[in-house]
């Protein structure tokens, strides 16, 4: 059991990564549309990119808000100066607490793959071709998998 929950911190982890950098590469676009280097980390940059994201992408406040956190995080992994400036820390903090304050719109989440879903779905299905077989299989394994992982991370 040690080791599920070894496998699964090290996946986690890289998966974070992985947003860090995700994060890291929108950032560092912004700041070439801008014409301004990526790092240091200033306000001015950091609040281009969040508030471009917001109200250009039409991105929702709170993903703008784990951007940002995902971009200090990536700074501080790599040893980066993020808002060195004091000044800067400031703002950007009193910038962070107005997007919390205008997220209006609810959050949408998709609707889980329950048993009562892998039913109806299975009326659906030729069990003669071996396509969809394999594809009730994989649901299956899917629904199994999405079961057991609270289990295998340690979550409730």
């Amino acid at each position: 059991m040690a080791l599920a929950s070894e496998i699964c911190n090290l996946a986690q982890a890289a998966s974070y990564q992985r947003t860090q950098e995700s994060a890291f590469r929108r950032y560092r676009d912004a700041c070439r549309f801008i014409n301004a280097a990526p790092t240091p980390a200033t306000y001015r940059t950091v609040a281009h990119w969040l508030v471009g994201d917001i109200f250009f992408m039409n991105k929702k406040a709170s993903a703008s808000l784990t951007d940002a956190a995902n971009l200090k995080a990536y700074f501080v992994r790599h040893g980066l100066s993020f808002m060195p400036d004091p000044r800067d820390g400031e703002q950007h903090s009193r910038l962070l607490s107005g997007i919390r304050v205008r997220e209006t719109r609810p959050v949408k989440r998709p609707t889980p793959l329950t048993f009562e879903h892998l039913g109806r779905i299975a009326r659906l299905i030729s069990f003669t071709d071996p396509h969809q077989t394999q594809l009730w299989l994989q649901l299956l394994l899917s629904h199994d998998c999405m079961l057991r992982s609270g289990t295998t991370c340690g979550a409730r």
